[in-house]
């Protein structure tokens, strides 16, 4: 009987446990915050992705197939030949550096991918929220940690892509060789369009270059907002927690052009939102490298 009684005691005071824990965070709110992370990863994901893709192209253009391939790589040798003649170590030297440039893209590749699936497990956190749980209240707290760990690490890499922009040496190198070899034949027409593509190639790169700073931009703003909402879930309404999600959700893709001044001036503004914060000062100080917090949901 005591066993009971102490079962319905044990039972009642943990279901008012939960209802204290869940009280004011309805499924709807759930919900909310829930799609607010995820939209902080597809930004997130977006800006990763497109900046793979910018490193590719500068490293070693655009993917092409084995037959254009062994033709650029005859082109270039007939480049260095001498009296009609290549040397070996010529040859040597020009699959070296495509080598070089295979190895170094796949550490860049291997570094981002692991950016990436963080992203991917912020927003995995919370995919449980909404079906309510006792550990719901550990799980919005140490989401909102994680949460400003990636917005300050997508602030770092745009400021880095920033002040080292990808250059498309790939793309340019070749266009510089073929008007070396249209000047060498006096090829007039031909040095003409080798011009027009070196100025198309400076042109390209300033923009995607700046597509790529606008596209951390507008994740970083994604993210602050996404942290803000998780900071403050128990008090916020449904509507404020909606109100807070469509504002990420409306975040426009910037207008890419080859000036990403705005894109800085606005990363600037919501890094500088996170920094203000003193409650967040011990999350912003741990280092850059240190491993990233791991959330679960239960």
């Amino acid at each position: 009987m005591r066993e009971r009684t102490l079962m319905r005691v044990w039972y009642g005071t943990g279901l008012l446990l939960a209802l204290l824990l869940l009280g004011g965070c309805t499924k709807e709110k759930a919900l909310a915050l829930k799609a607010a992370a995820e939209a902080f990863r597809d930004r997130a994901v977006t800006a990763i992705e497109n900046y793979e893709t910018l490193m590719v192209n500068g490293a070693l253009g655009p993917q092409q197939p084995e037959a254009q391939e062994f033709q650029d790589l005859l082109a270039g040798l007939k480049g260095l030949g001498v009296g009609g003649v290549v040397k070996q170590a010529d040859v040597q030297s020009a699959l070296a550096a495509t080598d070089v440039r295979e190895r170094e893209l796949e550490f860049v590749r291997t570094q981002l991918a692991d950016l990436r699936a963080a992203y991917v497990a912020f927003a995995a956190s919370l995919a449980r929220l909404p079906e309510g749980s006792l550990l719901a209240g550990d799980a919005v707290a140490c989401t909102t940690g994680l949460g400003v760990r990636l917005t300050q690490r997508m602030a770092v890499l745009a400021e880095a892509s920033q002040a080292a922009p990808v250059r498309y040496q790939y793309r340019f190198g070749k266009a510089v060789g073929e008007l070396n070899r249209s000047l060498k034949a006096n090829n007039d027409d031909a040095v003409q369009r080798a011009v027009v593509e070196l100025i198309e190639t400076r042109k390209a790169e300033r923009r995607d270059n700046a597509a790529a700073t606008s596209m951390f931009a507008d994740a970083v703003e994604a993210g602050t907002r996404a942290v803000a909402l998780s900071r403050s879930y128990g008090e916020l309404s449904v509507e404020d927690l909606l109100s807070g999600l469509n504002h990420i959700l409306e975040i426009r893709a910037s207008t890419f052009g080859t000036d990403s001044t705005k894109a800085m001036e606005r990363l600037t503004t919501y890094r500088k939102q996170l920094e203000d914060d003193p409650a967040l000062k011990p999350i912003l100080s741990v280092p850059l490298t240190s491993p990233l917090p791991v959330c679960k949901t239960q």
